[in-house]
Order: structure tokens, then sequence, then C-alpha cells
């Protein structure tokens, strides 16, 4: 069916008139959240065909986001770039969804896989079985999701920091950053940055000039291009190389950070 162009822009000039008046009226957010997830349902409904049935909460929660104070400073306040930041988020929602019921299917296979050897996996063992669940052809193949979204969802550093108390993983960012060397510690948060350019919530602690070139380049940014901003010299394939090692001694360093100092969590 063909969609009405016409009428998509009212609806999303509607959903960018709610969200421009909600800055305005810090005392009416309960009445601003029906307004506005009621469009954006509507808008993901009739015209970006999401099963809204399914991603209820999802189209809610970043509904929410939309009108947190924190996440307010981190959203463009003209309409076009609010709305590419509202499709983005909708579609990294649909993108979550989609993990939650990977990771529940993944769970009763852990279960089952345990139940056989009789014994829980190990740490190692579980990282394997962790890969082989997202093999690129059988989750193409499974979910029909993008190439992109695979790679983003695949990595279980991103679960784990997505799953998390916000206000942990802030403080654990900030102590792990600063416990490298002055002279890598930008090179580490801008790699940071860029694997976290989805999390608003934990923009505070991120690099604010790679997360506004992000939104320039609609988050196209590459991570041979941050390595190389700080070593001009390496050619392209070692940039690559090297900042694919300096992100994982990051992520391996804050996940060991926040297992040692919040167990009783992780």
């Amino acid at each position: 069916m063909e969609i009405n162009k016409e009428n998509e822009e009212l609806i999303k000039e509607q959903i960018f008139s709610v969200f421009s008046r909600s800055l305005n009226e810090p005392n009416r957010q309960q009445v601003f959240l029906g307004q506005l997830s009621e469009l954006i349902f509507k808008w993901c409904r009739d015209y970006l065909y999401f099963n809204i049935d399914n991603m209820g909460v999802e189209i809610f929660n970043i509904s929410k986001r939309l009108l947190n104070d924190k996440s307010k400073a981190n959203i463009p306040k003209e309409k076009e770039g609010f709305l590419k930041y509202l499709l983005s988020a909708l579609k990294r929602g649909k993108n979550e969804y989609i993990r939650n019921c990977e990771a529940r299917n993944q769970d009763d296979l852990v279960r089952m896989t345990e139940s056989h050897l009789g014994r829980k996996l190990t740490e190692d063992e579980f990282a394997l079985f962790f890969n082989r669940w997202y093999d690129f052809e059988n989750t193409m193949k499974i979910y029909s999701i993008s190439v992109d979204s695979r790679i983003n969802n695949k990595c279980p550093y991103m679960i784990f920091l997505n799953t998390s108390n916000t206000a942990i993983i802030l403080e654990s960012i900030k102590t792990v950053l600063e416990n490298k060397q002055e002279r890598s510690r930008d090179c580490f948060r801008a790699l940071l940055t860029l694997y976290l350019i989805d999390n608003v919530e934990l923009h505070p602690v991120l690099d604010k000039q790679i997360i506004e070139a992000c939104r320039q380049v609609d988050g196209k940014l590459k991570q041979y291009e941050i390595y190389q901003k700080y070593h001009p010299e390496a050619s392209k394939d070692g940039s690559e190389a090297m900042a694919s090692k300096n992100l994982k001694e990051l992520l391996n360093d804050l996940k060991k950070y926040l297992r040692e100092n919040f167990s009783e969590i992780f």
C-alpha cells in the first residue's frame, strides 16, 4: 500500500510540536507523554510498519526518554534533526526488541546445554556459545536484520553495558578512563564514544566532539578514523587493527572493574 506522504508529514509535525512544547512546560510531562507516545505509535504502525503489538514497551520507553530531562540536552531542537534522532531511536528500539527475543531463546538453549552436561558452562564455554549463537548466516536467515545491526548487537559487552545501572556505569567509565595513561586517554574515550554512541544516558562521560561529529554524518564515523585523529601517521590497516585492540582492552578493563567492585550486581 502506498504511503500518503502528506499525512505522514502531518504526523511528524505533530510529534515535533508536542516535543517542542514539552521543553517549555516541565510540569506537564505526563500529559505530553500520553500525547507523544500515541502519535509515535501511530507513525510506527501506519508509516514505518512496526509491529506495535509486540514492540509497545520499546516504543513507550523511547517516548519517555524524549521527555527525560537528562536526555533532552542531547536531543536536537530543530525539526529535521529531532526527527532523524527519533527515527534512529525507533530503529534501535526495534533491534532491542529483536535482541530481547534472541536473549530469551539463548537462555533456553544455555539451560538445555548445561542440563545435558550436568554442570554450568565456564566463562570461556559461554563466550564460545555466544559467538556461535550470533553466527552471521544463521542470524540473517532467522531474524532478517541488517549487517550493521547484527554487528552492533552481537557483542556481549553492549548487552552488559545496556542492561546495568546507569549511574554505576557512568562512574565506572570515568574511573577506568582516569586509570589510563594521560597521553592515550582521549583516544580511548573517543573509541568508546563511537561504540556507545546510541546510549544517550552515557553521553555525559563520553567525547562531546565525537558525538557531534557522528550527528553531522549520521553516525557513520569509522573506528580507524577515530584512531588516526590521535595517530595521524598510522596507516588505515594499522589504525583499524589498533583501534579494535584498544577498544577491546578498554571494554575488558571496564568489565573487570565492574565485576570486582559491584559483584553483587554483575
